[in-house]
């Protein structure tokens, strides 16, 4: 998953209620953006999320590991210091709490808000494509993050506003 000290890290481009709930929330969340990475310091490894793709990022060497955790099968040959974590459900951010249960980390109501809220994402896609993709695990992890530390008031005030 991750270690104490690694960065989330946002892509260039996000999606408009992603952009919305960070406006709200994102002073709370550990969250930065590429351009505020530190120049020379020395990037340890990386993990890219619900894609297979990346840029390097300020400090990455030619050797730094690289983990990709996503929900499409692997479409990539990958170098030596690559590896792939992925299992065909229906969202990325369902992996991502099943690793959060499995290592039984604790998150905070904020935190449960934005995984459970990237799961609803991920159903309102799948509904409007008519590509029924979310299935039983999805449903279970989403569970899972209500019952770990749902912020209600978070979630209300979030879809109220977009």
């Amino acid at each position: 998953m991750g270690t104490p000290k690694a960065l989330p890290v946002l892509p260039a481009r996000v999606n408009r209620n992603v952009e919305q709930f960070l406006n709200l929330y994102g002073t709370e969340l550990p969250f930065v953006r590429r351009s505020d990475l530190r120049r020379g310091a020395p990037v340890e490894s990386v993990t890219v999320v619900d894609t297979q793709s990346f840029s390097t990022a300020r400090g990455m060497r030619p050797e730094t590991p690289v983990h990709f955790i996503d929900h499409h099968p692997l479409s990539r040959d990958l170098e030596a210091n690559y590896t792939f974590t992925g299992d065909p459900v229906g969202a990325a951010t369902t992996l991502l709490v099943e690793q959060i249960h499995a290592q039984q980390i604790s998150i905070v109501p904020l935190q449960a808000t934005l995984l459970l809220l990237g799961l609803g994402l991920s159903l309102m896609v799948a509904l409007a494509l008519r590509f029924a993709k979310v299935d039983a695990a999805d449903l279970r992890r989403a569970a899972h993050a209500t019952l770990s530390a749902l912020s209600l008031i978070a979630l209300a005030l979030f879809l109220i506003t977009s």
